[in-house]
């Protein structure tokens, strides 16, 4: 048992030789990697350096602005920043605001049949209105407990609530 040991341990001819030579290599790989450590921060700034310079090169090749009165009648003439057409400025108004522009309703009556009292902005006309009237053009569908459903045309109906004083 003790030779087979020693054979193990202290092993002599080609194996020595084998042993030897990785040795050898394990210290110059130890020896370039920290080499490669050491020295991998200056290999960083001599290439930002040199990729700072390459990028000035570039910057210096950029034209001069114009001056911003030019910038300004190109930007009127571009659909998405110039001056809007006067038709998109009309806003359509529908009946129901027409309606609402001119009436508030001033009060419900309560009873068989609701009715509500429409009082006009300009003060001088008073209307009494049930379920199914129409007054300038606007059906009165519903009269509820506090407003009015009304409906200004086929698809478009509108509720419209007591003002609260």
């Amino acid at each position: 048992m003790k030779g087979v040991r020693n054979r193990l341990i202290f092993a002599s001819g080609w194996q020595a030789k084998a042993a030897a030579v990785l040795q050898v290599f394990a210290v110059v790989f130890l020896g370039f990697s920290i080499l490669i450590i050491l020295s991998t921060p200056f290999y960083l700034q001599k290439l930002e350096a040199s990729a700072f310079q390459s990028r000035a090169k570039e910057i210096a090749k950029v034209p001069d602005l114009m001056n911003l009165n030019a910038y300004e009648k190109i930007m009127e003439m571009h659909p998405l920043f110039g001056k809007k057409k006067e038709a998109e400025k009309v806003a359509i108004v529908s009946a129901c605001d027409t309606f609402v522009s001119k009436y508030s309703i001033a009060g419900i009556v309560q009873g068989g049949m609701n009715e509500a009292v429409l009082k006009g902005k300009g003060g001088k006309q008073t209307s009494i209105v049930r379920a199914g009237d129409t007054l300038d053009g606007v059906t009165v569908v519903k009269v509820k407990t506090n407003g009015i459903v009304v409906r200004c045309s086929e698809d478009e109906q509108k509720e419209i609530l007591i003002e609260e004083f």
